[in-house]
């Protein structure tokens, strides 16, 4: 129901709204914590050994527990507290168990560092380093998403190419030259779908792996590998983590951590002779995917596969050229990152 109304191209109130979409978000969140508290009462045998504190526990224990906590901002936090009561800080930690796989919570957020830190004990280090920075103004997926006929814009087509759209970026901004920078702040929804399909187009077409895990996905590959049949830009991933955050102007970009199919620690891949070749295959892989995009069939037209995609995989193809990409040389940075 909310996902509907902040979707509405004939009113864009509700996308528009800063109070509706906190609402949505606390109901949502909410919500999704009473159902994994339910779960966690109902199938938990830890549970059901901590019953006894609950049934003896009164509501002047948690005042007292909160008193003696003071300034406290998460359950892991008050957890950390030595004057706090022994029972209330198994309830506690009940709490903080039946949360953990609740998004945008402590609990889940917590819970990634040991997710994090198995994957480096189940893949080895991390290779590759790398940070995606998508444009969300001059993208034709803003204006996509934008809905162009409620506003008297002209649709774009993704089958343009640079100098098309060079010359209709220059046409919709002859007269306001913030035009498409209003536009991305007027309708924080689609701005937000750029920047959020970007990521997941690099990720299941560049990078040639499955979906992250965070997004559900319907099937799991059986050998636990996210990488596909063939090499994507990174060759073969074994594992890989990004970390989504806001900039200055609250737009988001990713930083990840690649870990590379068949090198569990550094010395390998060095003790291997092919740092330069791979090196260099990391940079001219974006090469012949544009060549590829831009190529036409025998009779000039573009190819039906790519045609209605061809342009935002270019667009993806330029950000990750200037992706600021560095190598892991050891395990430290890597923990220093994250954890």
């Amino acid at each position: 129901w909310a996902k509907l109304l902040l979707a509405r191209a004939d009113f864009a109130g509700w996308n528009l709204s800063k109070e509706f979409a906190a609402v949505a978000f606390n109901i949502l969140l909410r919500r999704a914590q009473m159902l994994a508290v339910y779960h966690y009462v109902t199938t938990s045998r830890l549970f059901q050994s901590s019953m006894q504190d609950f049934e003896t526990l009164t509501a002047k224990d948690f005042v007292t527990a909160a008193l003696a906590a003071g300034e406290c901002y998460t359950v892991r936090d008050a957890l950390r507290k030595k004057n706090i009561d022994v029972k209330v800080k198994r309830v506690l930690k009940q709490m903080h168990i039946a949360t953990r796989n609740v998004e945008a919570t402590p609990a889940e957020r917590a819970a990634t560092r040991f997710k994090f830190l198995a994957m480096r004990i189940w893949n080895g280090c991390s290779f590759v380093f790398f940070t995606l920075n998508p444009h969300d103004i001059k993208t034709p997926l803003l204006i996509v998403f934008v809905h162009p006929e409620r506003l008297g814009i002209q649709k774009v087509s993704l089958d343009w190419g640079d100098e098309h759209m060079r010359a209709y970026y220059e046409e919709v901004s002859k007269d306001n030259p913030l035009r498409l920078h209003e536009l991305a702040a007027q309708n924080p929804e689609a701005a937000a779908k750029c920047v959020h399909l970007t990521f997941r187009m690099t990720i299941e077409i560049l990078m040639n792996c499955t979906p992250p895990a965070n997004v559900k996905p319907h099937k799991m590959n059986l050998d636990l590998v996210p990488a596909l049949c063939e090499a994507g830009m990174f060759t073969y991933l074994s594992g890989y983590l990004g970390v989504v955050e806001p900039q200055m102007r609250f737009t988001e970009h990713m930083h990840a951590l690649l870990q590379i199919f068949g090198y569990s620690h550094p010395e390998e891949f060095f003790r291997s002779g092919t740092f330069v070749d791979m090196f260099r295959r990391l940079w001219v892989f974006a090469a012949p995917v544009r060549r590829r995009l831009n190529s036409s069939s025998p009779t000039g037209s573009p190819p039906p596969a790519s045609s209605s995609w061809r342009r935002m995989l270019e667009d993806l193809v330029s950000a990750l050229a200037s992706a600021a990409v560095s190598l892991v040389c050891g395990g430290g940075f890597a923990d220093g990152f994250f954890l």
